[in-house]
């Protein structure tokens, strides 16, 4: 398990790396900012860990350039090394985080981690009520096959400090009614 994880994360830092360096070398128009409820696959379902758990808050999954057309940079230059003095991006994503808290966002409409059911309007309402802007709600099922709340997706304008609206979503779908799973 531990292997799995270490694996899970390096895959995740060296995709990170990859988004500044391509961000760093080409136009975008925008960032995806994504969040996700902490989870574990296991046979191929979702779900949550019972022991060694985050903090009981959503976490960050990525800060992504994007481009209006729903494609994102890639074929980045393999030969530019990172430079962590000359770019910004991982206290970007950590200010954007403090600044969007989507539990508290969430609680103020009612909306808790709780391991209930809730309509999917109702959790994307709450969101633009609180933001301002409309999210992308991305979900993913439990053992059980229900649908439940997976990752939070909001657009950021290619400064990296400013919410917008979104000009494209990606695919993917969820059931009208989602669990918002205990953390």
């Amino acid at each position: 398990m531990m292997k799995l994880k270490f694996s899970m994360l390096l895959k995740f830092l060296t995709l990170q790396v990859l988004a500044v360096l391509c961000a760093s070398q080409q136009q975008f128009d925008f960032f995806y900012f994504v969040q996700q409820v902490h989870i574990v696959i296991q046979n191929n379902a979702a779900c949550y860990p019972n022991t060694g758990k985050p903090a009981s808050d959503f976490s960050i999954h990525g800060l992504w350039p994007n481009y209006n057309d729903a494609s994102y940079p890639s074929n980045c230059d393999p030969q530019t090394q990172f430079d962590a003095s000359k770019h910004r991006y991982f206290e970007t994503a950590l200010n954007l985080k403090e600044q969007l808290n989507l539990l508290q966002v969430l609680g103020n409409s009612g909306i808790e981690p709780n391991g209930e059911v809730y309509e999917l309007g109702s959790i994307k309402d709450a969101i633009k009520e609180g933001t301002g802007y409309t999210p992308w709600i991305e979900c993913n099922s439990d053992e059980s096959g229900n649908s439940q709340l997976y990752q939070v997706y909001m657009c950021v304008d290619t400064s990296g400090s400013n919410l917008v609206e979104c000009p494209v979503f990606p695919n993917g779908k969820c059931s009208s009614n989602i669990e918002f799973p205990s953390f």
